[in-house]
């Protein structure tokens, strides 16, 4: 029997709309963002969408992305003492997300999330400096801009113009990458480019450097005192 109050052609509610409907309603979006994506795509995959309710999905998806980043700040500030099961599972929910900032950086927590074990065995290998073995946990877990700044201060310490004990950093530092080789490969993987940098910088290209830069400056200061009485005596002539 029909219902006289409901045009022809309306849809209808049905059992799974109800369902949808109150799981979305019970549901926080401040630390359920990416359940609640999850949910609304497949609620939307066992029904046929109009173009505007299409168009609906997208811009409710891009509402979601400030949620979605808030939650990979939250995963990345307690990386390491959150349970490993339940990080992961939220983590491959955020992979899925249609933000590439988002889905790549919860793409490289998955990574990283892999060698949690590992890296609690480092944090105890006495052949690692301990400071090193900090940063380095910093490093993987932080933000591309966060890490970035990390990586150039731990050059930073074996740098001879920006630390006068570089030797021994360069010596500690180089070591412990070396050991990363031999007994973590996983972490080392996480950052080879930059540990390749590291373990093959040599501080005497900088001293080199650095002098060729010095010599030149004496050379222009001597013909800057060179020029001065010509260029004093030209005025002088030009005046009287």
């Amino acid at each position: 029997m029909m219902n006289d109050d409901v045009p022809e052609g309306t849809p209808t509610e049905t059992d799974d709309d109800r369902q949808y409907l109150q799981t979305m309603l019970r549901m926080q979006p401040t630390v359920e963002a990416d359940a609640m994506l999850v949910r609304r795509r497949q609620y939307l995959a066992s029904r046929a969408l109009a173009d505007d309710e299409v168009l609906a999905v997208q811009l409710d998806d891009q509402s979601l992305r400030p949620q979605m980043l808030q939650a990979l700040a939250e995963i990345r500030h307690h990386f390491w003492t959150l349970p490993a099961y339940q990080m992961h599972q939220d983590l491959k929910q955020l992979a899925t997300a249609r933000h590439p900032e988002v889905a790549a950086g919860a793409g490289r927590l998955i990574a990283v999330s892999e060698q949690r074990e590992a890296f609690a065995r480092l944090a105890q290998d006495e052949a690692v400096h301990p400071a090193f073995a900090e940063s380095l946990q910093k490093i993987v877990v932080a933000t591309p801009a966060q890490a970035n700044r990390l990586r150039e201060r731990q050059f930073g310490f074996i740098r001879p113009s920006r630390n006068p004990q570089y030797l021994q950093a360069q010596q500690a530092i180089q070591a412990s990458i070396r050991r990363l080789m031999q007994a973590y490969p996983g972490i080392y993987a996480l950052e080879q480019t930059w540990l390749n940098e590291l373990v093959n910088y040599d501080p005497q290209w900088d001293i080199v450097r650095d002098g060729e830069n010095n010599g030149f400056d004496t050379i222009a200061g001597l013909i800057v005192l060179a020029v001065l009485p010509v260029c004093a005596f030209v005025v002088w002539a030009i005046l009287f």
